[in-house]
Formats: C-alpha cells, structure tokens, sequence
C-alpha cells in the first residue's frame, strides 16, 4: 500500500517549491509548476523534454492538486526517459496540460520510444511507478489512461474540476465555455483533443527516427523528416512508391513476409535488418512495424519506426573485439607472472629479496596494463611506456624518439626490458651514484625501402661496469624478451663506462595497425 500522507512535503523536500500565484494565493500554475519538477529529469538522459500548453492561462490550479498532478507526471516522464529508448537513442518526451470546456483538466505525457511490453497492463501490473501514478489518480478523483502503439506511449490524465478548482473560488475560465457555465453534452469536446492529431503530427515529424507508412501492396503513403535524414530521399520522391526501393536485393524476401504479418494484425517490434539509402550505401536499423487500421477495425495498412543503430552496432563490435582482446591478453598474462614468479626466485639469496623482485615486476606489468586499457588494448605509445618505467629517475634521464605506437605485447614486453635495465641500473650502474645518467633514445630509419626500428639505452656516470658472471631473471628478459619481433638478437655491451642495449629490426615487428 501506498501511503499519500505528506505527499505534498515531500515534494518540496525534493525540490519542488510552488509556483508563482498570481490570480489567487491559494492557486498554482500548473504548467509552471511541471516546468520545475520536470526540467532537472531529463540532464542525464539524451531526451529532449518538451512542456506546453495551448492556452496557459487555463492551467490555474488547486495547490495541493497541483502538488499531486506534478509528482503524477513526474513518474511518467522518469519512466519515459528510463524506458522508452532501451537501444539509448535520444528521443522526445512531451508533456501538455489543458482545460477541456467542461473543466476537466487533461495532462498527456506522450513519448516516441518503443511503447509498453506486450501483455503488459499498466492498471493492474504492479511496478513502484505505476502503482504511484494510479494512487494518486485515485486520491484526485480522477482517471488515467495508457496508450501503447508502435509511436510510443501516450498516458493521459484526466482530473475533474472539483479536484483542481478552489472550493468557493469563482471557477477557471475555459475556452469555449461562455461565463464559466457548465456546456450541454454537445459541446463538451476536449480542446486538447482537438489538438492531439496535430500535436502528434509534430513529433513524427521532429523525431529523430525515420516514420512512415505504406499501403498492404507497400507502397509509401507518408515519409517523416527523419526518413529524409536516415535514407537521403525526399518525400516527394518516395511517397507513391514501393518500399522495395530501400531493401537490398539479398533481403527481398522481407518486405512480403512482413506484409503477411501486418495483414493478419501482427505487430513486428525491433527487427534488425539492413536497408539502402539514396546514395547506395548500407544502413542497420532496427524496425518497428504496426498495422493501421480504418474505423471498422480493417488492416489498411502499416506505420513503420526505422532507428539507425550503425553506432550501436559499431560499439557492440568494439566491445566484442575488446572482451576478445582481454581474454587474449588475461592469458598471455598470466603466463608472464608464472613465469616472473618462479624465475624471480632464482639466484635470490632470500625470500625477502625474491619477493621484492616479484612485486616490482608485476608492478610494471600492472603499470603498462593501465596505459592499454586506456587505448582498448589496440596499443601504447613508446615514450609512454618509457616514461613510466623511468619516471623515479625522470631528472637524471634523457628520453628522445617519435610517436610510435606498438603492439600490446610488444608493449608489455618492452616495458619489462625497460625495467630490468632500470633496476640493474639502480643496484650496479649509472643510478646507483649521484652523477650518473641514462639516454634513452629510438628512431625509425629506412633502408632498402623497408622501415626499420632502433632503440639504444645507455649509461654514463656510473662506476666502472663489471661483466656479471651469471645470468639471472632479468638478463633472460633483456635478451629474450624483445628477440621474438626481430631477426637480429638483441646487443647487450657491458662496457667499462656504462652499459648499452640496442634493439634494431623491422619495425612492421611491433608497430600496432592503425
């Protein structure tokens, strides 16, 4: 159960203060009042909210009616903006109050997304929205409605005079009803219904989709500007012509197998397919399809919603190719830390030492993962890697070379050569004395008119360098690791005044594609 107590607070509490009275203190506008709650729902999402009235001055209510009416609408437009554009694709939630002539006052929240679930009934499932949006209704005495159809959704409110007027207060006047008398039965259309063809009229035509509908034979009977957007053809060309115009030849077979649904009332809803546009090139879309039917209930024919969703489908491509990559990279990693783990341990003369070695080199694995996932995995910069590597020595470091991006794992595999020669550097070279520095430098050069890649470290400063008698973990990375992406070995000179590494190869070895 719901409970309406304070309902009226709370709506403050959010926010909501009361709109400016200017006829009766006691009075709210409404349409301003939905202006206010309304205007805050829509910054995150990618709708557009539109809030109208065709008379505003009939929009003058009750204060604790307006109160309820605006948390009323601002349920169905939170629920407009959350689900009406599943595919998220931005679209159009319009909201319009008017009085009709007997003094009822009419809200239609009305939006062009995907309309409710089939077998989905709004008076009676019992979702936290709806059930609010009913209670209320019921508290105001009044009546709402929802209108499903492959436009979207339309939920009307209707609240009776008695809900909205000040009990005494001289009643609101309404066009159309001569010295606030009540019109004989005659005369009590609604002039907001009057208007909700037009109105209706105005979102297929600014909506972002492409609307139109065709005859049973398909031919088009009416073309929106979002078709002209999507398809390149303007109306006046395509209206009297077969919808066959925009399938491709491989998917002739469509257009009749959805003729044969629509004649028989079906309704198609998010078929994905493919069209043509003007100038020939291929479109994904997704449609919708719905018969229309004359007022004896006869199928004459069907309004059709196309969405692009090249984008969505580009996205759910790169999104499959990076959950690809991950796996790819997750195991190529773990393979890596097998085997820095257990060879960190060799040559350690204790436990301590050994984990600190492990920490260090996962740390740079962690460190060049950071930088791939940041460009999906498609590559990393080699000064990026570089400069990371290096950035505790970044004063005593000289770094040159050209923007070149490599591959994944050449990136991670440099990035572990980079550390090994840092850290040895820290222990026994260059930076292990307060004068020594390292140039870090690569380029790309031509020769036979293939490209080619060099990168050279180099010490300088440090003291007199020593052969090491044995190789450990980080001499295997230093001439192994990067030996896979050239034809020539890497160079490790342990000269007397400093230790150089030199890489040199195709660069087609390591550079990602573009």
């Amino acid at each position: 159960m719901i409970s309406l107590n304070g309902v009226q607070g709370s709506l403050r509490r959010d926010g909501i203060s009361v709109a400016a009275r200017p006829h009766d203190p006691r009075t709210v506008n409404l349409l301003e009042a939905l202006h206010e709650i309304c205007a805050p729902l829509h910054q995150p999402s990618s709708a557009r909210l539109e809030i109208f009235s065709p008379n505003p001055a009939n929009c003058e209510v009750a204060g604790e009616a307006a109160d309820l009416i605006s948390l009323i609408v601002k349920e169905a437009v939170v629920n407009a903006i959350r689900y009406s554009h599943p595919a998220g694709v931005a679209g159009v939630v319009s909201v319009a109050c008017e009085r009709n002539v007997d003094g009822t006052l009419a809200v239609d929240v009305v939006d062009d997304g995907v309309g409710l679930p089939e077998n989905f009934n709004a008076m009676t499932d019992a979702g936290p929205g709806l059930r609010i949006i009913r209670a209320l209704t019921d508290r105001l005495g009044g009546s709402v409605t929802f209108d499903s159809t492959s436009l979207g959704l339309h939920v009307r409110l209707l609240v009776p005079r008695s809900s909205v007027d000040i009990a005494g207060a001289a009643p609101t006047a309404v066009a159309g009803a001569e010295g606030g008398e009540r019109p004989g039965p005659g005369n009590r259309r609604s002039a907001l219904d009057a208007a909700i063809p037009q109105r209706l009229a105005a979102i297929v035509e600014s909506s972002d989709d492409a609307i139109l509908s065709k005859d049973l034979n398909g031919i088009i009977t009416s073309w929106n500007e979002g078709a002209r957007r999507l398809f390149g053809y303007e109306a006046e060309e395509m209206i009297g012509k077969s919808v066959t115009i925009l399938i491709p030849t491989d998917r002739a077979n469509e257009e009749p197998a959805i003729l044969d649904r629509i004649r028989r009332g079906e309704r198609v809803k998010h078929y994905e397919t493919v069209r043509v546009r003007k100038d020939g090139s291929l479109v994904e879309i997704s449609l919708s399809i719905s018969p229309i039917k004359d007022a004896n209930g006869r199928v004459v024919g069907a309004s059709k919603i196309a969405r692009d969703i090249s984008e969505r489908k580009q996205a759910q491509a790169r999104q499959e190719l990076l959950t690809r990559e991950i796996n790819h990279r997750t195991k190529n990693l773990f393979a890596v830390i097998q085997s820095v783990v257990s060879r960190s341990f060799a040559g350690k003369t204790s436990v301590a030492d050994a984990k600190t070695a492990v920490l260090n080199r996962l740390y740079t694995l962690a460190q060049t993962n950071v930088l791939l996932m940041e460009q999906d995995f498609h590559g990393a910069d080699i000064r990026q890697v570089v400069c990371t590597e290096m950035s505790p020595y970044q004063d005593r470091t000289e770094i040159e070379g050209p923007r070149i991006v490599v591959t994944a794992q050449a990136a991670q595999n440099l990035a572990l050569a980079v550390h090994e020669l840092a850290t040895n550097a820290a222990k026994y070279g260059a930076l292990c004395t307060a004068s020594g520095r390292v140039r870090i430098n690569w380029q790309v050069f031509e020769d036979g008119g293939r490209r080619f890649f060099a990168f050279r470290w180099q010490e300088e400063g440090g003291p007199p360098v020593q052969v090491p008698e044995r190789k450990g973990f980080g001499s295997t990375v230093l001439e192994q690791v990067m030996a896979e992406y050239f034809d020539t070995p890497p160079r490790i000179d342990f000269a007397t005044s400093g230790v150089v590494y030199e890489l040199t190869g195709l660069l087609d070895g390591i550079a990602a594609e573009k």
